[in-house]
């Protein structure tokens, strides 16, 4: 929590890792989990939030894609099925898209409270425009789970907290995919959260031993890089590199050995069932290197995000409204922690 953030609550670990332990890691990672210039938490396992597209719909080399771009992209080559709107997907909706293309860390992390800048303004307008229902919450269930009138194309909106869920959301092993950022002012890359953390408390006495742990850690000793159930996403790209092929071997080996046998349907998640290739792995490793922000959704925060918008869509409020009275709650309810 944000709230926990600060200097008598934790320990400021920039300089804990080692040298030679901090060139095994991705960096950008760890840079993107400062609160300020202040590093209170190092992330363990991730979860990366993003689309996951063809990328013969992507300009090369994009790690991004800007709301102009995204929105052709969908009129276009998605014959104007979004990428949020697939058979199961509780994201189809205005709240959830909103809240996926915001930095809400970037908001409430300086001196003062600011949700109003180009890319909130850009994300609700988007949504007002192109989404029907509100929030999850009124989103129908018979709507949720509608396999004959959803669509699961080319770019899909995904969560991945390891690389099977990579395989997932890849439409198919015939075309190559990349995980991009959400729609955004400047097509940033894709972003991340920390599924868990570790910290150091500012009121221990035993620092030097605190800082043998964690290098130990994150050096990699407690992980067999063999182990092809070691699934979690972390931030050692040495172990990262080793490991994906030993999952793409294992996947691969189950899968095959389905289809050779009795060509029964895979017993895994939807659209998991794919041979996994070499361009899988590398785009999936080439993400972990782009990833440059980090988000975490406070669930008061985000029921403000979600009430104050509201207000907006049903055209009571402008947008400069919205922001001021969003800035004003939040800003209350953090002082209040």
């Amino acid at each position: 929590r944000n709230y926990a953030m600060r200097d008598d609550i934790f320990m400021d670990l920039t300089g804990f890792l080692s040298d030679s332990v901090m060139d095994k890691q991705y960096g950008n990672i760890i840079d993107a989990s400062r609160i300020g210039d202040k590093l209170y938490f190092l992330p363990v396992t991730l979860e990366i939030e993003g689309l996951v597209t063809n990328r013969d719909l992507l300009e090369d080399g994009a790690v991004g894609i800007t709301f102009e771009d995204y929105d052709a992209m969908v009129r276009g080559s998605l014959d104007g099925f979004s990428p949020y709107d697939y058979p199961d997907s509780e994201y189809y909706n205005k709240s959830s898209f909103v809240l996926s293309c915001i930095d809400t860390k970037a908001a409430i992390e300086g001196d003062s409270v600011d949700f109003g800048d180009d890319q909130f303004y850009a994300a609700i307008e988007y949504a007002k425009d192109n989404f029907q229902y509100d929030d999850p919450d009124s989103t129908p269930l018979n709507f949720i789970s509608d396999f004959n009138n959803r669509f699961r194309g080319e770019s899909i909106y995904a969560r991945c907290s390891g690389y099977l869920d990579f395989i997932c959301a890849c439409y198919s092993n015939d075309n190559d995919y990349s995980l991009i950022g959400t729609p955004s002012v400047d097509a940033r890359g894709p972003r991340f959260r920390a599924l868990e953390t570790i910290s150091v408390a500012s009121s221990t006495n035993t620092e030097e031993g605190c800082r043998e742990f964690l290098n130990f850690l994150f050096d990699g000793a407690g992980y067999d890089t063999e182990d092809p159930l070691l699934s979690s996403i972390i931030t050692n790209r040495e172990i990262m590199e080793s490991v994906i092929p030993s999952i793409t071997a294992a996947h691969n080996e189950l899968l095959q050995g389905k289809i050779d046998s009795d060509n029964a349907m895979v017993d895994t998640d939807f659209y998991h069932d794919k041979i996994a290739t070499e361009s899988m792995q590398q785009s999936f490793l080439d993400c972990l290197a782009t990833i440059s922000t980090y988000y975490y959704e406070d669930p008061r925060i985000v029921s403000f995000v979600t009430e104050e918008t509201a207000a907006y869509y049903a055209g009571d409020v402008t947008a400069e409204e919205v922001g001021e009275f969003l800035n004003d709650r939040v800003d209350k309810y953090i002082h209040e922690m």
